[in-house]
């Protein structure tokens, strides 16, 4: 998963939104993460087709220096986005 730990993930999933983007910001800078987020906020609809990963990493072309690096972020944006959009 990116090189991410189950941790970090539930951690990640746990926090407010204002944690999240000091985290991610942290990771990824915050250029980064700021147009990054963006990208995959308006384009969430993806995170639930089969080819979703592959069509963000192409949208996210040219942000992060490396595949890993995306994948990463991708996972951590959209599992956040699905978590706090769930009903408990």
């Amino acid at each position: 998963m990116g090189g991410v730990s189950n941790e970090e993930m539930i951690n990640i999933t746990s926090c407010d939104e204002a944690e999240f983007q000091s985290y991610m910001c942290r990771q990824y800078g915050t250029a980064a993460f700021t147009s990054g987020y963006q990208i995959v906020k308006a384009n969430s609809a993806m995170i639930y087709s089969d080819d979703g990963e592959d069509r963000l990493m192409e949208l996210l072309q040219g942000i992060f220096a490396d595949d890993d690096s995306c994948k990463g972020f991708i996972n951590f944006c959209t599992t956040y986005i699905i978590v706090q959009n769930m009903n408990f």
